[in-house]
């Protein structure tokens, strides 16, 4: 994994460009399974620069960071436990947080799109709460319950 590989992503976490920010978290989703490129990105913290992106107002940046911080998560404990440490908790709450049942939308696509990530950040959190009792810990705290369990109802 060559520096440049690596800066190239890094910009492009950080563009304004919502396509360069897709791009970033699928070159993350790619390269994570490659221990020796998982290293250079934890040592280096993009957890730190894709976590925030869960939280964009496109919808398919959304979808791209929460697969890629997904992917990551699949990679053992120790991964787990350092994207808890970078936080991306914090903002996976926050997302959590703004859900509701969707009835209101008329848009099928936005319906889809909605319940895809959705589906996506429960099963980040799940993932997440599998690995680590920080993580249980943290959404205990939170209060994040009372958003989840209607959820779980139907």
């Amino acid at each position: 994994m060559t520096k440049s590989v690596l800066d190239t992503i890094a910009a492009q976490l950080q563009s304004v460009n919502p396509e360069d920010k897709i791009c970033g978290c699928h070159s993350i989703s790619n390269l994570c399974g490659h221990e020796a490129a998982r290293s250079k990105m934890v040592e280096l913290q993009f957890s730190r620069m894709c976590a925030p992106l869960i939280m964009e107002q496109d919808t398919d940046i959304v979808a791209a960071a929460l697969e890629c911080l997904y992917n990551m998560s699949c990679q053992g404990g120790d991964t787990v436990q350092h994207l808890v440490s970078q936080d991306i908790l914090t903002p996976l709450l926050s997302l959590l947080a703004q859900f509701s049942i969707i009835t209101d939308l008329k848009d099928r696509q936005k319906i889809i799109q909605r319940e895809k990530i959705i589906e996506d950040s429960f099963n980040l959190l799940w993932h997440l709460l599998q690995e680590s009792q920080q993580v249980l810990e943290g959404v205990i705290k939170s209060s994040i319950l009372s958003k989840i369990i209607p959820f779980m109802s139907s």
